[in-house]
């Protein structure tokens, strides 16, 4: 068995667990996502220096509307990665195995096309790196 499949397992059975545990009605249990897919899509595309607020970050997702002076592509940003956890949702009550299949699908889904980032060579120059969703890197990263 797959470190994978262990690891998944594991997590299956604390997550069994851990809902024994709980008496969440329906509606507490959507509201509990709800928070939950905010926090996570907010958070996570803020890392990536994503400018949306906590506030715009929900009039986004929770009512399809959108304000302020942002680029285009941070809407974007949020709205792919929104889709992204819906899929990850999605697999997991099918109980789809992680593979490098869907990890580049996942990868497509976030990026949606490619596009360019200024980068830096090993030897310090600066470039310009094509990033295509789905295909994995050929330069290193840098932070």
């Amino acid at each position: 068995m797959s470190l994978f499949m262990r690891t998944f397992e594991k997590l299956e059975a604390m997550l069994t667990e851990w809902k024994s545990l709980q008496h969440l009605t329906g509606e507490d249990e959507r509201r509990l996502w709800k928070k939950l897919r905010l926090e996570w899509n907010y958070h996570s595309n803020r890392i990536e220096g994503n400018t949306l607020t906590y506030a715009e970050t929900e009039l986004l997702l929770l009512h399809d509307r959108h304000e302020g002076g942002h680029e285009s592509r941070h809407f974007m940003e949020i709205k792919a990665h929104d889709m992204a956890i819906d899929h990850l949702r999605d697999m997991f009550s099918k109980k789809t195995p992680l593979s490098e299949a869907s990890i580049r699908d996942l990868n497509q889904i976030l990026l949606k096309e490619s596009f360019y980032k200024e980068g830096q060579t090993p030897e310090g120059k600066p470039t310009r790196i094509k990033i295509v969703p789905g295909v994995y890197k050929e330069q290193p990263n840098n932070v």
